[in-house]
């Protein structure tokens, strides 16, 4: 095994030099995140979401009897179709 011997000056100074390099990332000035453009199945789902909740709660926004959020949303997702 090689042995390495340093002194602690060029020890300090390599520690130094390293520290100091900055990893620069070129191309991506701006941090946007990419999103999925909206589609029609999906504002068709948002207006079956609205509908069916409105049958499936009361007016304190409870469900009601016998509804669950599986069962609203199968039930949503049936009228999509």
């Amino acid at each position: 095994m090689a042995q390495i011997t340093m002194t602690l000056e060029e020890y300090e100074s390599l520690r130094n030099g390293l520290g100091s390099t900055q990893i620069s990332t070129s191309g991506s000035s701006s941090n946007k995140k990419k999103t999925r453009k909206s589609t029609s199945r999906d504002k068709a789902l948002s207006r079956a979401l609205k509908s069916v909740n409105k049958r499936a709660r009361k007016k304190d926004n409870t469900l009601r009897s016998g509804w669950t959020q599986a069962k609203i949303m199968k039930e949503a997702h049936r009228m999509c179709k």
